[in-house]
């Protein structure tokens, strides 16, 4: 989810947010607060998708030793799975917020007209 925070491109057309600092413990990984409420709701309805990928693959270090979070919410998104030793966040299902429905439900979801 989108809500405002312009990303611009990068080094290998990947998306970065040249004026922020570098996500830490220091500035809390960037957790947006206000969109706690939010996360929490997507925790508990997620798609087919994340549910497997987290069962099978993320929760409970079976990736390894690496522990991820599902559902956070940093700056103005919600990430599907972000990783913070490795500062990776994996989005799952971005191509349905592209849907017309999806889309007018995220923004109803948001306030934002």
């Amino acid at each position: 989810m989108n809500l405002g925070y312009p990303p611009l491109e990068g080094v290998g057309g990947g998306l970065i947010m040249s004026f922020m600092e570098k996500a830490s413990p220091k500035n809390n990984w960037h957790y947006n607060n206000k969109l706690k409420i939010f996360a929490s709701q997507l925790r508990k309805n997620m798609t087919k998708a994340e549910a497997c990928l987290w069962k099978y693959g993320l929760k409970s270090g079976k990736l390894s030793h690496w522990k991820f979070n599902r559902q956070s919410p940093i700056l103005n998104y919600i990430a599907d799975f972000m990783c913070k030793n490795l500062l990776i966040i994996i989005e799952v299902d971005s191509f349905t917020h592209e849907w017309d429905e999806t889309y007018k439900k995220d923004r109803k979801k948001m306030k934002i007209n």
